[in-house]
C-alpha cells in the first residue's frame, strides 16, 4: 500500500457537534447563575456568545485558542455582573470544566468505531482539529496514534502547521497521507495545499461550494474503506 496514514477532523466528521455544544452551554450557564445569580440579570447564553465574538474581533489570535476565549468571556460576564475578579476567575474555571464535560458528550456517527477499528489495522490514524475536543475523553481514543489541535499548534486549518505536525510525527510525505474532514476550506483546501489526498465527508448531502474537489466524497463513514481503496489505486498510479 502506498498510503500510510489517515488524518481526521473531529467535529462534524465523526459526530455532529451542535447538539453537544448547545447542551454544554446550557449546563455552563446554569452553573454560572447558580453560583453568581446576578449574571442572569445581565446576560444570557446568547449574549455570552456575542461577547465571545467581540473578544475574537479585538484579539484575533484567540481564534486558535478557543478554550482561553471561552474562559475570558465567562470571566467578563461574571465581572460585569458585579462580582470580584478573584471570584470571576474561580467560577469561570469551574464553569469551563462543566462546559468541557458536556462538550464531550457526543453521539458518534453510525459505523464510526467499526471503521476506525478496521483502518487502524493498516494505517496510522491521527486527529487534526481546530476544536478543543480531547480524544482521550472519547471512545475513539484507542484507534488513534496521534492528535494535534489548533491550540497546541497555535494555528488553525486551513493553515499548514497542523498538517505539517502530522507529517513530522509520522515521517511521511504528503502523498502517503489522506485527510478526512467535513469542511471544504479548513479540511479539504488546507490538506490539498499540503499535497494530501482528501476525503470530503458530506453527511448532510450538501452541494460542493466550489474550488478543487476532494479526491473522494462520502455521505456515510461506512463508505470510507472503499474511498480509501480508490485513493490507493490513484496513489499507486501516480508513482508508477
Amino acid at each position: 500500500m502506498h498510503i500510510k496514514a489517515i488524518t481526521f477532523d473531529l467535529d462534524n466528521t465523526l459526530w455532529h457537534v451542535d447538539d453537544a455544544i448547545r447542551v454544554a452551554e446550557q449546563n455552563t450557564f446554569s452553573y454560572l447563575t447558580t453560583h453568581c445569580p446576578e449574571v442572569a440579570q445581565h446576560h444570557s447564553i446568547h449574549s455570552l456568545r456575542q461577547l465571545m465574538h467581540k473578544l475574537l474581533q479585538l484579539q484575533p489570535e484567540l481564534n486558535h485558542q478557543i478554550s482561553q476565549l471561552r474562559k475570558m468571556a465567562l470571566m467578563k460576564v461574571i465581572v460585569q455582573s458585579g462580582y470580584s475578579g478573584i471570584m470571576a476567575q474561580q467560577v469561570a474555571e469551574e464553569a469551563f470544566a462543566i462546559f468541557l464535560q458536556g462538550r464531550h458528550q457526543v453521539t458518534l456517527f453510525n459505523h464510526a468505531l467499526d471503521i476506525l477499528n478496521l483502518l487502524n489495522q493498516d494505517y496510522q490514524l491521527g486527529v487534526l482539529t481546530n476544536g478543543n475536543a480531547d480524544i482521550r475523553r472519547l471512545p475513539v481514543h484507542p484507534y488513534f496514534d496521534f492528535a494535534f489541535s489548533a491550540e497546541e499548534c497555535m494555528s488553525r486549518k486551513p493553515e499548514s502547521p497542523l498538517f505539517q505536525a502530522a507529517l513530522e510525527f509520522t515521517g511521511l510525505s504528503p502523498s502517503e497521507c489522506i485527510h478526512v474532514g467535513d469542511h471544504h476550506e479548513q479540511d479539504i483546501f488546507g490538506a490539498q495545499q499540503m499535497g494530501f489526498y482528501t476525503v470530503w465527508i458530506n453527511i448532510d448531502h450538501r452541494k460542493w461550494p466550489g474550488g478543487t474537489r476532494a479526491t473522494a466524497e462520502i455521505n456515510c463513514l461506512s463508505q470510507l474503506p472503499n474511498a480509501i481503496a480508490a485513493i490507493e489505486r490513484i496513489a499507486l498510479d501516480n508513482v508508477s
